[in-house]
């Protein structure tokens, strides 16, 4: 008698345990799609930003020619040497 008690125990604790961990895996893959929309709208803004000033120094070697061409990439000589800095350092 007290084999079939405790099989019965462990039969509804299991089920229980069961039960209990279906209704917090929902939440869980909720949470992850959620970081998986903020990390691809981030990915996007990025690509989008550096899309944006492809097409504007396009357009300047287009309108001025060899100066529009090699004055953005000097002025842009700062900006790659603090990414570099930030890069190395972590």
């Amino acid at each position: 008698m007290n084999l079939a008690f405790l099989f019965l125990n462990v039969t509804c604790c299991r089920r229980f345990k069961l039960a209990y961990l279906m209704s917090i895996i929902p939440a869980a893959q909720d949470d992850d799609q959620a970081a998986r929309t903020k990390a691809t709208k981030l990915e996007g803004r990025i690509l989008l930003a550096v899309l944006i000033g492809l097409v504007c120094w396009g357009l300047s070697i287009f309108t001025w020619g060899v100066p529009g061409l090699y004055i953005p990439a000097l002025a842009l000589v700062p900006v790659m040497y603090v990414l570099l800095i930030l890069i190395s350092r972590g």
